[in-house]
Order: structure tokens, then sequence, then C-alpha cells
């Protein structure tokens, strides 16, 4: 992702001509842009690796995108102002650039995951490989981000999204500036139109589409533009005015650092928030190397080393991290910090042993040849990988079968959003109809529902008003933006509720989830609100789910309630031996769960005490050593720590069948 880096045999205090691979584009190195580059990367790195300390680090990578603007911009209209600019040598640099570390970085990634992925996971690998060679992970992770979405640790290469950015950029923009600076259209003009265009974007999409503005080079191409609209401004009297050039400097540096600590995940973002490490980053370029600040600050040894092997370290840093946490679940602090130190050693090796002699190499034509030549056959290694031809070390080991949302995808749906809350149909022309009003708790029950209906015609016919984290109780609110159609979908549910068609109803979730001190969750009727820490929140929960349960009755329903996934919240160890491949010692029951907590009781007292219909897995599945994880002949009960293997669920759970017969 980091941008054409100068030779590191400069001087690190004073300005010299570039490295021998710009030598006709006169571009003066500065070494206070290194400096720049050591911001961003450790503050990507302190982020990733301990995200309370730096909840905003994740901005580095913005500070990263004006620096390439900048330096790419600068190079071309040198190289067209001096009447030898071509396309083909600037990508011809590009490659020569960026190819060596990154191709040793997929060879590394690549022989980790054999040794360490699963048959699924390796496939998704895969996937990402051919995406990253070919620049488009961007749009590949955009396509993914979902409720059912992989978590981020388990991605190696998600990081390579933000190259894949830039990479897209440098189709167009090396050939708009061109034909700007030959043509009478003023360059500064063509910068404004696309910076504002792209930040209109930028800040409309942060709101209606998040994962969209955070992946889309449409939402990111400004920030390439803030930086590559500098090399066409006047700032020579600005940089010699030491007064003016420290306060630019000064600024710039505070807009940055503010950023790190004031913006955090939660943010909407790019949009309006990543203004203010575009802008610090621009105003740190335009005030020169010359003040205090970049002298002794951005321009010291340490600092410009730790930015000349930025790119590696970009790198090298995500890919330790992700396989640390995918082999240890919750690595330490300790293990982070050592696989933090590991990525600097392999940056470090990487920039002195592999970037720097192959620099040292004239023919640039023939190493961009091999060099892509050799990224060929990384795409199609990974298209073996991806389409399961190459197998991994533990092919033979059973992994749960997708998400609990997977089966109901296709079905008709009356409304669908990111958070997969909907009203689900199945068979709903039928004669009988069976409600399921709940969160992913019931959604985990679809294949075997699916299962029953396809094969059995006297059975019910499913509706199913589901979404995930949406309390099965009225009244039940969630601060969380993710969960704002929940009412809806629930009143959805309400509607179908007084069907005549439906004789059943089931009612479910994460009952834990919602008790009191769950700080998303709340209760508010038309009288009053109340916190997630009242007191009064359980006896309210409870009376709401009584007068709904009653409600039902009054309708002539039979009313089902089913308990939560036993031990919800746990986690699963079915990861712990990835090293030594020896699953044969992966515990039969994983620990008892704890006493369960005083809301489920409550609710397991109420459906008795309304002659209720109660379904709890646990009487299934555990005894008094605990709960199982795995059938005898291997297969996973557990997709995760709260939910069922949907494999599981379409051969095991008949416990279900009651529902719908």
């Amino acid at each position: 992702m980091m941008s054409e880096k100068m030779n590191s045999a400069v001087s690190y205090r004073k300005p010299v001509a570039a490295a021998s691979s710009f030598k006709n584009s006169h571009i003066m190195y500065r070494p206070d842009i290194d400096g720049l580059r050591m911001l961003a990367v450790l503050s990507v790195i302190v982020h990733h690796a301990f995200p309370r300390l730096m909840p905003g680090g994740f901005v580095g990578v913005d500070i990263f995108f004006v620096i390439s603007g900048y330096l790419i911009t600068s190079i071309i209209k040198k190289e067209v102002e001096a009447q030898n600019y071509s396309i083909i040598n600037f990508y011809k640099r590009r490659i020569n650039r960026i190819f060596p570390a990154l191709l040793l970085t997929f060879t590394v990634a690549t022989i980790a995951a054999l040794l360490l992925l699963f048959t699924t996971e390796l496939e998704q690998f895969g996937q990402h490989l051919v995406s990253s060679v070919f620049f488009f992970q961007n749009i590949q992770l955009w396509s993914e981000a979902n409720y059912f979405d992989t978590s981020s640790h388990f991605k190696p290469l998600l990081h390579l999204w933000s190259l894949s950015v830039e990479e897209q950029f440098y189709v167009i923009w090396p050939i708009l500036l061109f034909f700007a600076l030959k043509s009478k259209l003023p360059s500064l003009v063509l910068c404004a139109i696309i910076l504002v265009a792209s930040l209109t974007y930028s800040i409309t999409a942060s709101y209606s589409d998040p994962t969209a503005a955070y992946y889309s080079t449409l939402s990111r191409s400004w920030e390439l533009v803030a930086g590559g609209l500098i090399p066409f401004l006047s700032v020579e009297r600005l940089q010699k005015s030491i007064p003016l050039s420290l306060t630019l400097s000064g600024s710039g540096c505070f807009l940055i650092l503010a950023s790190f600590i004031l913006i955090d995940p939660d943010t909407p973002f790019p949009g309006w928030p990543a203004i203010a490490p575009v802008l610090g980053t621009a105003l740190c370029i335009i005030s020169g190397p010359e003040n205090v600040i970049s002298q002794r600050f951005l321009s010291n040894r340490c600092s410009v080393y730790i930015g000349l092997i930025s790119y590696p370290l970009y790198l090298w840093h995500w890919v330790y991290l992700s396989f640390a946490f995918i082999v240890f679940k919750n690595p330490s602090n300790i293990l982070t910090a050592i696989f933090v130190a590991a990525s600097f050693l392999s940056a470090i090796a990487t920039f002195e042993f592999v970037e720097k002699p192959l620099r040292k190499i004239s023919s640039t034509s023939v190493k961009a040849v091999v060099l892509l030549g050799c990224m060929v056959t990384v795409a199609l290694f990974g298209f073996l990988l991806w389409t399961g031809k190459l197998l991994p070390r533990h092919h033979d080991v059973i992994m749960p079968e997708g998400s609990e949302w997977d089966a109901l995808i296709g079905l008709n749906v009356t409304e669908l959003n990111p958070n997969m809350s909907a009203v689900y149909e199945l068979s709903s022309d039928r004669s009988q109809l069976t409600l399921f009003l709940g969160d992913s708790q019931l959604a985990q029950y679809a294949p075997r529902l699916i299962e029953v209906t396809e094969t059995t015609p006297s059975a019910n016919g499913v509706i199913m008003a589901i979404g995930g984290g949406c309390p099965p109780m009225s009244n039940v609110k969630s601060r969380d933006v993710r969960r704002k159609e929940c009412d809806e979908i629930r009143n959805l549910g309400w509607e179908w509720a007084n069907d005549p068609r439906v004789n059943k109803v089931v009612l479910g979730g994460a009952w834990s989830l919602y008790s009191r001190g769950s700080q998303p969750y709340y209760y508010q009727d038309s009288q009053q609100t109340y916190s997630a820490f009242d007191t009064q929140l359980i006896d309210l929960y409870l009376a709401n789910l009584r007068a709904d349960i009653e409600n039902l009755q009054n309708l002539n329903k039979q009313v089902f309630l089913v308990i939560g996934t036993p031990g919800y919240g746990q986690s699963w160890d079915v990861w712990q031996n990835r090293i030594s491949g020896n699953y044969q010692n992966l515990p039969e029951y994983r620990n008892a769960p704890p006493v369960r907590a005083e809301f489920i009781e409550k609710v397991v007292e109420l459906a008795r005490d309304l002659e209720v219909i109660l379904v709890d897995p646990a009487t299934t599945l555990c005894d008094s050593s605990g709960c199982r994880t795995h059938t005898d002949s291997g297969l996973p009960i557990y997709t995760d720590g709260g939910h069922f293997n949907p494999a599981w669920v379409r051969l095991h759970s008949d416990f279900l069948d009651k529902f719908i017969e």
C-alpha cells in the first residue's frame, strides 16, 4: 500500500536527489515523509495488536494514501514537464517496487495456510490470494461483509484491501493527470473535482452503506487526490517561513495524533472523520522538511528507518497477527508482542536482503517481467487452493458447515437487511403454519425445518420472523444500530400471528443475552425507559413475555418456548490442536455450563406456569459431565460459541419436529 520509497542510502537530514529508479523524475528525497510513514505503520500495528491502546490507529492507512498520492503525482508531474513520461515505465516501476516484498509475503502466508488451516478456510485463503494478486481484495472483502461473515482475524490477507485501493486508483489517475497536464484543463481543477465528488460519496456512504464506504476506491480516492494536490500548490514561501512552517507541521501532527485517539471502529468512516488525518498529513507535507518537528521528530534515524521498512512491515504484521489468532484463539499480550517483534524482524530482512539488492539490478524491464511472471504463478496456485485442488495438512478434519443463516438464503422474504433480519417463508401456502419469533438462536434450526418440510407434505408451513440479536419480547430495545429493524420484524411477526392458519408459535432466543447488565439492551414502553442495569429490568422483561404468551394463547395458538444454545458464549476449542494436528485429543465434553442466569430460570418457571411447551437442547446434549461438542462420528455440534453446526441440526435435532408436525 505504500508508494514509491526512496533509496535508503541518503542523508537523514538533507534532501537529496531521488534514488536511481526515479532518476528521471528529479524528486527530492524528504526524510520527514519516511517519518510520516513511521507514524502510519506503527499506528496500524498498535491498533491491530492492542486495539484499546490506539482505537483509531487504523487511520494510518489514510496517512499512507495521502503520502502515496503526493509522491506519485510529483513524479508524473516532473516527468511530463521534462517530456519523458511513459505510462509503461510508470507501471514497471510499480511492479518493481511493490512485487518483491508482496511475493515473499504471499509465499510465507501460503505455506502457513497449508500447515494450519482447514479445508474450507484454505479455500477462502486461496480466493483471497487470487483477489490480492489481481488487486481487487477490497471488492472481495466488501462482498463478504455481512452478519455471517468470517471473523477478520481468520483472513491473513485482509489488510491487502488498501493496496488494492491504491492500484485501482493508479489505473486511472496517471492517465487523467497526463491529459490534464497536456491539455488546457488546470490540474488543480481536475483534483478539486475528484476530491469533492469522492469526499461527498464517502460522507454519504459512511452512513448509508458503511462497508462500501470503507472498502470502495470511490470513497477513498479523495485521500489520494488530497496528496496529489500538493505538487500543484506554491508552498515554497510557506516552507521558508520558519514560524509558519512550524505551525503547519505542529497542526498536522496534532490532527494525526488526535485521530489515533478520538476516532474508533464505531465511528462512521471514512466520511467526515477522515478529513482530520488526511488534512494533518497534507499539512505536514506542505510544511516542508526544515522545521524543528520535521527534523527532530520525523527525520531522526529511527523514524526514517521504520519509514523505509514500513511497506514490508505493513505486509508482515497482519499475517503474523492473524495466524497467531487462528492458532491460539486469543493470544496473550506477551504472545502478541512476540509476533509484532517477529514482523519487525521479517520487515528488516525483507528490506535489507530482498528489496535493496533488487533495486541494484539495472534492467528494470527484465526485472518487471520476471516479477510479473512470479505473481501470475502465485495467482494460479491461489486458484488451485480456492477450488480445492490442493488440500491442507488437516484436510481430513470435519469442519462446521457454514453459518446459522445460510439455509435461509434463497427463501421468500418480506424484509431483508445486512443483519439478516427478515420474515422468511417456507411452504407458506400450506393450510397450517408455524410461526417462529426470535433471534439467531431460532434461525439456526432452519436446516432441520427445511429438511422436514420438504420431505413431509403434511407438515406445517414455516414463517420465521427473526433477526440477529433481536429480542423475542415486546418493548425490549437495543442501542446497537445493527438492531434497528428488530421492532419492525417483531411487528411483522405479530401480524402473522393473527393469521388463522398459524396454529403454533415458537418463541426463542439467547435469553441470557437480554438479561440485566447486557449493555445494548433496555426496556421502553409508553410510560418509561429502564436502563440495562436497572434492578427492575428482569421483572419488566418477564411481565412482557407473559403478556405476549397470554395474547398468543388467547388467539388459540399452541406456544413453544425454546431455551438457547447450552453454554451460550463459551469458546469452543475445536481449533486448539492446529499445530500438532492431533485431533484425537479434542475433549468429548466441554466444561459444564455455569449455573443458568436468573433470567433464564425465571423464563423456565414462567413457561411452566403458563403451561407452555418448553424445549431445551441441553436435555439432549448435556449431562452431569457437561455438553457434547461433537458426535461419535466426529461431526462438530457447534459452529461457534453460540450456535449449532447446520449439518448437525439437519441430521440430529429431531426434537424440533414437534414444532411443525
